[in-house]
């Protein structure tokens, strides 16, 4: 009888412990999943601001391109008229000349 009571004894804690390392593993797997729950929600966080941020370098590019396009406009314009101006001088003192050249001498 002490022996049947021995291996029960034996048998009820083994029984006893494997379920309390049941609920550790259970507790443990409910930690891992809510870790790997956490860091995919940060995961997410982080592509979301990445595109935003990728969103916001695309337009300030596209408005530095624009900007930059019509100040080289600017530039070609005013360049032409500075050129269309000399070379609006020069053809007018060319048509003097040329007039005074043809008129008759004065007395």
């Amino acid at each position: 009888m002490n022996r049947i009571a021995r291996l029960v004894f034996v048998a009820v804690t083994l029984c006893l412990f494997t379920a309390c390392t049941n609920k550790e593993a259970d507790r443990e797997r409910a930690r891992v999943q809510q870790e790997q729950q956490a860091r995919q929600g940060a995961e997410k966080q982080r592509q979301a601001a990445e595109s935003q941020r990728q969103a916001a370098e695309k337009a300030r590019q596209a408005a530095e391109e624009s900007k930059s396009f019509w100040q080289t406009i600017a530039w070609v314009v005013g360049i032409a008229t500075i050129g269309l101006f000399l070379f609006g001088i020069a053809l007018g003192s060319s048509a003097r000349k040329d007039a005074k050249a043809r008129s008759p001498p004065d007395v």
